[in-house]
């Protein structure tokens, strides 16, 4: 079992203790910390969504509710409807909803300002042609480790069948982030790990081939940055609290897909 389907079987099902994977985690000491996070994840979770209710309550809540419940007949019904849906409207409410709404429509167009302008910089080094392309190492070793990734992890860029919604949704999810608007046709979702970070990564099919999207929301960056490595140009974003690698072997790939996500990607924590 290579490191790719670990955690791919690690990442569907936490609670697997196969001894395949028992082994796997014995010879890959990267592996067997990605699988005590997700463990750790897993743990948090249930612990955040259990409730114990008391025996008995669910039986006494509902007597309470039938018996508090008022017998209404058909005409008494239609008239706590009308009463219900009788709502008298503030005055200025009109006004201000209006307002609300503009306010937010300057600010959405502001937001979009602003990527539009840390995007600019970051692809006026990507795709300009006097440039001195710098190592991954002179921007610091995110942009390395992003790199390593990549070329590690390259049965992700062979995948050609496009991803369910659902499943895409569900890895975004795992870290509190969601696509307001399409990106492009996604060939691969999963979650990894990039240095000793956790993060979603994506594969995006263009046109001059597949794209990868690595979103880190524990690894902020302060802006913009361009480089290029082993064949692959790439851009470092900063995103929410986090960052957003974009990296392909073609510049102009990297660029449309960099906008596209900018303007896509929304985050819920």
């Amino acid at each position: 079992m290579n490191c790719l389907e670990f955690r791919r079987r690690f990442t569907i099902d936490p609670s697997g203790n196969g001894p395949e994977i028992a082994a796997h985690r014995q010879q890959c000491p990267a592996c067997d910390r990605f699988a005590e996070r997700m463990g750790e994840f897993e743990k948090r979770l249930r612990q955040a969504m259990a409730v114990d209710m008391p025996e008995g309550m669910a039986e006494r809540i509902g007597r309470r509710l039938e018996a508090e419940t008022p017998k209404l007949t058909e005409e008494s019904l239609d008239r706590h409807l009308e009463s219900a849906v009788r709502v008298d409207v503030p005055e200025g409410l009109a006004g201000r909803i209006l307002l609300r709404h503009s306010f937010e429509r300057q600010r959405r167009v502001r937001r979009r300002w602003y990527l539009s302008a840390a995007l600019a910089a970051g692809l006026a080094l990507a795709v300009g042609l006097s440039i001195f392309w710098p190592s991954p190492g002179s921007h610091g070793g995110l942009a390395h480790q992003v790199v390593a990734h990549i070329e590690e992890d390259t049965q992700a860029l062979l995948s050609r069948a496009q991803v369910r919604d659902f499943a895409l949704s569900a890895t975004l999810a795992t870290f509190g982030m969601y696509l307001e608007e399409d990106i492009g046709s996604v060939t691969y979702a999963g979650i990894c790990e990039v240095g000793t970070t956790l993060g979603a990564h994506l594969v995006v099919a263009g046109e001059s081939g597949p794209v990868t999207v690595i979103v880190l929301p524990y690894k902020p960056v302060q802006r913009a940055r361009a480089f290029q490595a082993d064949g692959y140009t790439g851009l470092l974003l900063p995103a929410h609290h986090g960052s957003v690698a974009v990296v392909a072997q073609h510049p102009q790939a990297v660029a449309s897909t960099a906008r596209r996500v900018s303007e896509a990607l929304r985050w819920s924590l």
